[in-house]
């Protein structure tokens, strides 16, 4: 079961999620601890600010005055009570002492691109780096939860060479003794590539991992393609009894090049099994009118909350040439790299650039639920869900600015509350309780 956030990160924020605490603090969801990424172009400098009331539609989330300044890029992750800022040289780990939010820890460790992180039991982030480079030796590192300290690091391999494409991990999880690792493969040359994008992969490792480790199994399909996103940390989650599912995108605007011939889907791996489920088929491009998913977090009782990119099915003048027939807008976004995390739209397609839906999920019945009252938005790196009083928040952002929004998952309803200052909140964490 997940706890609901009340911590906002308007960087990268990626965030787990732990069980409520015996605190004495604020009551549940009474302040909200977020880290706020001001600038959307650098994704910097980030505020981490604590604050209630964000439901207020008539008030603002912004820096002035207040929030602990992380000048670099950074990314967020929360286990438990803790919040770990994650950049390049530096985990820094904050937490309650005192009765407010402060720093509890710094690790250094040294120049590190950061691919992806994980949560083991509530009690330890783990993370795991990848280089555009062709990194072929992965170093997994470990932070306890409640000190914030470092524990460690282990090398491991993912592939036996690199000389097809290197791994770039999009989740980690750890289900009983083992370490799930779905990846998608790259190619470092000219351009950076996506060689096996009609293929999904999961490598297998003993837990804990020892040094030098290398997959007792990899999990491989050629029905599906690579499973997650760049940068997701949800590219396969684990539901209450134990069973993992995974997502694909396949789009070049998702980051794959070429594009994936494989629809966009969810695939499961059951509890103790080594192989995907073969009677287990969710096409989400039937289901949406040619949608694809971009980020998916789960829930509760075999729920997850997701982002679908929708088809817009209306033609534009692309070149504002009378002489050349418009064509659709559908197909100039899923052809421009990495639309769906940045949406770098013409002026002239405006909020039609904005293309991505909020859902609720049933992964058992294979059904999606939009959430009425998110309008359609733009996200770029997203973090796993908490959950408070049955209830998500979420930063919305589309042509008019940024919001938090409250989701009920009960009943797939939204409310719109405080406006933001700046670029995005990509979580929310309670790091009191």
């Amino acid at each position: 079961m997940y706890k609901m956030i009340t911590s906002v990160a308007l960087t990268s924020l990626l965030c787990a999620c732990g069980s409520d605490s015996d605190s004495t603090g604020p009551a549940v969801g009474e302040n909200i601890s977020f880290a706020l990424t001001v600038d959307r172009t650098n994704v910097k400098p980030n505020y981490l600010i604590t604050q209630g009331n964000l439901m207020d539609s008539a008030g603002t989330i912004s820096t002035q005055g207040q929030g602990i300044e992380i000048s670099d890029y950074s990314y967020f992750y929360t286990v438990n009570n803790t919040s770990f800022s994650i950049t390049r040289s530096s985990v820094k780990a904050y937490g309650e002492e005192d009765g407010e939010i402060k720093e509890i820890n710094e690790a250094i460790v040294g120049d590190v691109t950061w691919a992806t992180f994980g949560n083991v039991n509530n009690e330890k982030m783990i993370a795991i780096d990848s280089n555009w480079a062709g990194l072929l030796d992965h170093s997994l590192y470990t932070f306890n939860a409640e000190t914030g300290k470092s524990e460690g690091s282990v090398s491991l391999n993912i592939l036996a060479d690199n000389s097809q494409g290197a791994a770039w991990p999009t989740a980690l999880v750890v289900n009983g003794d083992k370490l799930y690792v779905p990846y998608i493969k790259l190619y470092y040359g000219d351009t950076v590539i996506t060689p096996d994008s009609d293929a999904g992969h999961v490598a297998v490792f003993d837990y804990p991992v020892t040094d030098g480790a290398t997959p007792i199994n990899t999990i491989s399909t050629d029905s599906v393609s690579n499973l997650g996103t760049h940068g997701a940390t949800t590219g396969l989650i684990k539901t209450d009894g134990g069973d993992l599912y995974g997502y694909t995108n396949g789009e070049i605007s998702g980051g794959f090049n070429p594009a994936s011939t494989k629809p966009s889907s969810i695939v499961r791996i059951k509890n103790g099994e080594s192989a995907f489920d073969a009677s287990y088929d969710f096409n989400i491009e039937d289901v949406t009118n040619g949608g694809k998913i971009f980020w998916f977090s789960y829930l509760s009782e075999n729920k997850a909350i997701a982002r679908i990119v929708e088809r817009r099915d209306m033609l534009v003048d692309h070149d504002q040439n009378p002489d050349t027939a418009e064509i659709q807008l559908d197909d100039i976004l899923d052809a421009t790299a990495w639309e769906d995390y940045y949406t770098n739209y013409d002026a002239a397609f405006a909020e039609n650039a904005f293309r991505q839906k909020l859902v609720i999920i049933d992964l058992e019945a294979k059904t999606i639920t939009d959430v009425a009252g998110v309008p359609s938005h733009a996200a770029r790196l997203v973090p796993d869900t908490e959950i408070i009083d049955g209830k998500f928040y979420t930063s919305i952002f589309t042509n008019d600015g940024s919001a938090i929004y409250q989701v009920d998952i009960a009943t797939a309803t939204a409310v719109k509350g405080a406006s933001i200052e700046g670029y995005t909140i990509r979580g929310f964490q309670d790091l009191y309780n």
